[in-house]
């Protein structure tokens, strides 16, 4: 997460769409590191606390004026992602050779992700209670997209007006997410993430 007051920007973490990479081009600018510090057992971990969460800890003044960003990723891209991120981490049982080929093995990842990642009143294996209050409503001014991250990021260094190069980091050692899918479990992701898919308009091919 950044705070920065020089560039009046918070960016909002949202794990597994490229965040690292943003965060390392934005450290210059951090002007509140502590906030990276910043977790809650059961509801999100450090690096990565939600929109809501950060609207209720920083002044109301700063909140409302600052330039709130966030980027997002194709579904079934991010599910792939977690997962093996996750198991790499020891945090997930699996393999790294494992494959999504029946309800359970999605269910088994999908579970996981709703003990520790979550947002207030709100169900914690998507990505919209990241970036959504309760009630809906988005929370933040630009949504950046993963599979474009190069343009979007260019794009809000014209929109806010600083200098910086995104370099790829943390990047997750698996293939393409469409491989690892047959039409069954294809079309339960669909099922389980309908709302993010809707909401940042994604389908199976992007």
């Amino acid at each position: 997460m950044i705070i920065s007051h020089s560039l009046q920007l918070i960016f909002i973490s949202n794990p597994k769409t490229g965040t690292k990479s943003i965060e390392a081009a934005l450290a210059p600018y951090q002007d509140e590191p502590h906030i990276n510090e910043i977790f809650k057992d059961g509801l999100y971990t450090k690096r990565h606390m939600p929109a809501a969460e950060m609207r209720d800890i920083l002044p109301t003044d700063v909140w409302n004026t600052y330039f709130k960003v966030a980027f997002v990723r194709n579904p079934w891209d991010w599910l792939i992602s977690q997962h093996f991120y996750n198991i790499e981490k020891g945090d997930l049982a699996g393999n790294l050779y494992s494959y999504f080929l029946s309800k359970e093995d999605i269910l088994h990842t999908y579970n996981y992700l709703k003990q520790y990642r979550g947002a207030k009143n709100a169900d914690s294996a998507f990505q919209h209670t990241w970036l959504y209050d309760s009630e809906g409503h988005c929370l933040v001014d630009f949504l950046g997209r993963f599979e474009h991250i190069g343009d979007s990021f260019r794009e809000l260094k014209k929109i806010v007006g600083f200098q910086a190069e995104l370099v790829h980091i943390n990047k997750s050692r698996h293939g393409s997410y469409r491989s690892y899918f047959n039409s069954v479990t294809r079309d339960i992701v669909g099922q389980l993430y309908q709302r993010d898919i809707r909401i940042f308009g994604y389908n199976f091919d992007g």
